[in-house]
């Protein structure tokens, strides 16, 4: 009877570890998945468009008022979602005005003691329509020159709207000395995050 009654344990742990190894299975799956959820928001989809966190240009009215001077733009007639460095010709044309979006920008500031960073994505009104593909072009030339702009800024140079038409005319001028086809006539923040 001794051998009858260590039979029937055997199989009974062997049962219990199989339903601990199931319950450790799905646990682990769906632990993977919340995983997976949670770096996807925290992250964020890289093909989703970008969030307007302190931006000086509202997504919905791309086509009113961009214009600091008080000049109505107009309306978008062309949309072209490729950014500088892709080859291809420039965005969407705004009331005759050929709008272009750069890559983002993300740079560490020149802050001390502090890890801080900007984020900051550009869109850019060409004077006509060989500034596009010269920008392609050179578009390791021009995200250096902005990196190196960017990344020498402190916060305190990178917050309020001063600061902001700051870097913007800093950003057209650097742009304006690369080019030898045309000008960029207006720069416009669509996204700018200081943390």
């Amino acid at each position: 009877m001794a051998k009858e009654e260590q039979e029937e344990e055997v199989p009974r742990g062997g049962r219990k570890g199989k339903k601990l190894i199931i319950i450790l299975l799905v646990s682990s799956v769906l632990g993977g998945v919340g995983a997976l959820a949670v770096i996807k928001t925290v992250f964020g989809d890289r093909d989703s468009a970008p969030s307007n966190q302190d931006s000086n240009v509202d997504d919905g009215d791309l086509g009113v008022d961009l214009d600091p001077i008080g000049d109505p733009v107009g309306e978008v007639a062309g949309v072209d979602d490729d950014p500088i460095g892709s080859g291809e010709a420039a965005g969407p044309t705004v009331k005759g005005r050929s709008v272009m979006a750069l890559e983002p920008f993300v740079v560490n500031l020149d802050e001390p003691g502090t890890p801080r960073y900007l984020k900051i994505n550009v869109q850019l009104e060409l004077g006509n329509e060989e500034v596009g593909p010269e920008l392609n072009r050179r578009a390791a030339q021009v995200r250096d020159s902005l990196i190196a702009y960017l990344s020498s800024l402190r916060v305190r140079d990178a917050l309020g709207d001063v600061a902001k038409t700051d870097i913007k005319q800093n950003v057209k001028r650097r742009l304006n000395n690369i080019l030898e086809t045309g000008i960029v006539k207006q720069v416009y923040l669509t996204e700018f995050v200081v943390r």
